[in-house]
């Protein structure tokens, strides 16, 4: 709860308190509060305390999506669309919907709709 109200207030005293309070009972060595003197070193300084603090809980890539790091570090919208071509004659041809062409289901891959997408239908439902 700590690094989640640290998030939710931003690059402030307080938030970066409560960054040294989970480092403290984690018996870890504080951050030095004074090199961090801006938003994106705040943002860096939680992103690497979250990635420790909840190692294998699955959080890590819910913070790269919502801290936009996703996309600068995999081609995901590349890769995805290659692994639909080489895989769509093998599976995806009837899934998940019988007759849906290769365009239409690369069609659905793009940045805004690649990562947690919504189950789409030929009629948009």
């Amino acid at each position: 709860m700590f690094l989640l109200h640290a998030e939710a207030q931003g690059n402030y005293a307080a938030s970066r308190d409560l960054i040294n309070q989970v480092r403290t009972r984690a018996k870890a060595t504080p951050v030095i509060v004074a090199e961090i003197t801006s938003v994106q070193s705040f943002e860096d300084a939680l992103s690497t305390e979250r990635r420790i603090e909840f190692v294998f809980e699955d959080h890590r890539w819910f913070d790269l999506l919502r801290y936009n790091k996703t996309m600068t570090t995999i081609a995901a919208e590349a890769a995805m669309k290659e692994h639909f071509s080489r895989e769509y004659p093998l599976h995806y041809m009837d899934y998940p919907l019988p007759g849906l062409t290769l365009s239409e289901l690369k069609a659905f891959i793009t940045p805004e709709k690649l990562l947690l997408a919504k189950r789409y239908t030929k009629k948009g439902i």
